[in-house]
């Protein structure tokens, strides 16, 4: 049985809920109480532990995400707004106490540029940047990510999965981009037409060539959580798009930009829209910008090791 090490805080929030909450950190677990359930968790019910950017919820949160006793799959976003300083404690705790018992973290900082690479998609998409692949591998998510894979890329199998590795290291998008640039107004589409020539004046050369080998990177890890890839050939392909965007692109500003010129030529959306998802994804590229210690803070040019 587990020793109560020491209570995190517990109030009273009877505008939102019936209940207060309560928190107690345990040696190997903790007690909440919410309005659907009262529990206590142990770490072997816990599939992820993290602290999500302060995009969708306008603030940083803390976020829980586990197994209930009947089995049901939980998530819970914790913010300062709703808990006052009592989120500030958890992430202490998770710092100091939670995060060693979690052996799912990245240590490695070629890694953890690989995840910064693609962290708009990951936030766009509410997934960990701590994780290679943004979740925890579970049959659960095995089975969610081979569903997305084959819905959205046609990848069912290894032999699709290195085709799709192959277009985008070849950068079919940006070869599309070039080839639209060539066409006259009469005969181009409008909305590209406009967007290519923005292109050409921000990015030069260098093109949209982001918007298909960041896409590699998630898409590689992807493979890797839903089991088509093991672990280490994801890496390897990460590795090899990882080392051509460090050589095309000074910054993860200048490559997110590209990256975002990208998005927005294939989906025909307006980065400067009022609700649209290319919008929705600039403004998460200009908030991981101002983070101070986020994804970004990496050198952008940090020599990467093949250590896994």
């Amino acid at each position: 049985m587990s020793v109560i090490s020491k209570e995190i805080f517990k109030i009273e929030r009877k505008r939102f809920f019936k209940k207060p909450i309560i928190f107690i950190a345990y040696n190997d677990g903790f007690y909440f109480q919410n309005p659907r359930l009262s529990e206590k968790v142990n770490f072997e019910n816990i599939i992820n532990i993290f602290i999500a950017e302060p995009y969708r919820l306008c603030e940083k949160s803390f976020v829980i995400i586990y197994k209930s006793a009947n089995g049901e799959k939980w998530r819970l976003d914790l913010t300062k707004s709703l808990l006052g300083r009592g989120v500030e404690k958890l992430e202490k705790l998770f710092e100091q106490e939670w995060r060693p018992l979690l052996s799912n973290k990245e240590t490695s900082e070629t890694i953890k540029w690989f995840n910064a690479a693609y962290a708009i998609f990951a936030v766009a998409t509410w997934r960990d940047l701590g994780l290679f692949g943004g979740v925890v591998p579970t049959e659960g998510t095995k089975e969610e990510e081979f569903s997305i894979l084959a819905a959205d890329w046609g990848i069912e199998s290894r032999e699709e999965a290195d085709e799709v590795m192959e277009l985008l290291f070849s950068g079919k998008t940006n070869v599309q981009y070039i080839e639209e640039l060539k066409k006259s107004k009469e005969v181009a589409d409008p909305f590209r037409y406009e967007l290519c020539h923005v292109i050409k004046e921000k990015m030069g050369d260098k093109g949209v060539f982001a918007w298909d080998l960041v896409r590699l990177i998630h898409v590689a890890a992807m493979c890797y959580i839903a089991g088509i890839y093991t672990k280490e050939e994801a890496l390897d392909l990460c590795l090899q798009a990882a080392e051509v965007l460090q050589r095309v692109y000074s910054s993860f500003d200048e490559m997110g930009q590209s990256y975002l010129l990208g998005y927005s030529f294939w989906s025909k959306e307006d980065l400067n829209g009022k609700t649209n998802d290319a919008r929705e994804r600039k403004d998460i590229h200009e908030m991981l910008l101002k983070l101070e210690n986020g994804p970004y803070s990496l050198d952008f040019h940090l020599p990467l090791k093949k250590d896994w």
